[in-house]
């Protein structure tokens, strides 16, 4: 495993910065509109509304992974090589 992931604060950054952009390009509204089920969109303006609070609640919770780690990464020391 690289010495860059040894980190458990890092990953949980990495992680946290890989589901918000999950969470943002599947979005009809903000990114290209992903369906994993392999269907089309039908009406746009009705799929947003449905998306809507998924996207908010994923976009948290990805926000706060990232700074939970950013948290962890500061709360360290200086690294010991």
């Amino acid at each position: 495993m690289p010495s860059l992931f040894k980190s458990p604060a890092l990953v949980l950054v990495v992680c946290g910065l890989l589901a918000l952009a999950f969470f943002i390009v599947s979005d009809p509204q903000l990114g290209f509109g992903l369906r994993m089920d392999g269907r089309e969109l039908g009406n746009v303006i009705d799929a947003a509304n449905d998306a809507r609070w998924a996207t908010i609640t994923g976009i948290a919770g990805s926000a706060f992974v990232v700074v939970l780690g950013i948290w962890l990464l500061m709360r360290r020391g200086p690294a010991r090589v």
